[in-house]
């Protein structure tokens, strides 16, 4: 099978709960993150079955503040994988970028949609070109989305650099294109 699009990557950061906030302490806030959150995985696995608000904890210069957000639907998918769910232990965190509620022309309903929750979402992104491996793409995206460096990245495919071969593939969207998924686990 050969791809027409380059594909997307994502990555779950996940650890205990002292792991993940000390990861969030490098965190720069951006024009694409303006917030980052930690979730229980237990509680985000309790949700991913419908639209449901979770409750997360929002940091904030230091302050862990809770909140109810809306989890996004490429994360609920994502974590019904029975491969991804099986390496998140329910005791364990999960880091998040906080997006602010949205408004946007959705063409497949041609009207305007309008998010008025605020909704989680795993950092990641499109990789540029054919020649950017999703290694590379994931590392690039999340400095680009957190300001964190983090070598700590293995595909769930099992090869630490994923050189984006067909058999690396973690997942397919509904439209086809390749998704990665990259596993940052601290201890």
């Amino acid at each position: 099978m050969v791809f027409l699009k380059t594909g997307t990557v994502v990555c779950i950061i996940v650890g205990s709960k002292d792991s993940v906030i000390k990861w969030t302490d490098g965190f720069i806030p951006n024009k694409e993150a303006k917030q980052i959150c930690i979730t229980k995985c237990s509680n985000i696995k309790k949700h991913w079955k419908f639209n449901g608000l979770i409750e997360t904890e929002i940091i904030n210069h230091k302050c862990l503040t809770k909140d109810d957000i809306l989890i996004g639907g490429r994360e609920k998918s994502l974590l019904n994988n029975k491969n991804i769910s099986k390496t998140l232990p329910d005791n364990d965190w999960i880091v998040n970028i906080v997006e602010e509620p949205v408004t946007f022309f959705d063409k497949r309903k041609n009207s305007w949609v309008i998010y008025k929750n605020k909704n989680i979402t795993f950092p990641g992104g499109k990789r540029d070109n054919f020649n950017e491996t999703p290694y590379d793409t994931i590392r690039r995206e999340l400095y680009e989305e957190t300001g964190i460096y983090d070598d700590n990245l293995t595909c769930i495919c099992g090869n630490k650099n994923c050189y984006g071969k067909n058999r690396c593939v973690s997942w397919k969207s509904k439209n086809n294109v390749p998704i990665w998924i990259f596993i940052s686990r601290l201890n």
